[in-house]
């Protein structure tokens, strides 16, 4: 039986492993894992919450590092930089 594709960002998962799963405070869930072969920290949005105003949270964006500045306590998105 042929094992289906896998897209988006996890699809090279021999070299990704998943560490944690995140709800941020807007709602969002994230999915955080580690590239094993530059030991890299990745983050991407893996689920919109309901009442997110985040124009930044869409559904697959992958961004480096922890994902701690994705969103304040409060559910809005923090300023670059």
């Amino acid at each position: 039986m042929a094992t289906p594709a896998v897209h988006g960002p996890w699809a090279h998962a021999s070299s990704l492993e998943l560490e944690a799963l995140r709800l941020l405070p807007c709602g969002c869930v994230t999915a955080v894992g580690r590239v094993r072969s530059w030991e890299l920290l990745v983050v991407s949005i893996e689920a919109k919450g309901p009442h997110c105003n985040i124009a930044a949270h869409r559904l697959g964006r992958v961004v480096v590092g922890d994902g701690d500045d994705l969103c304040d306590g409060d559910g809005n998105e923090l300023p670059a930089g």
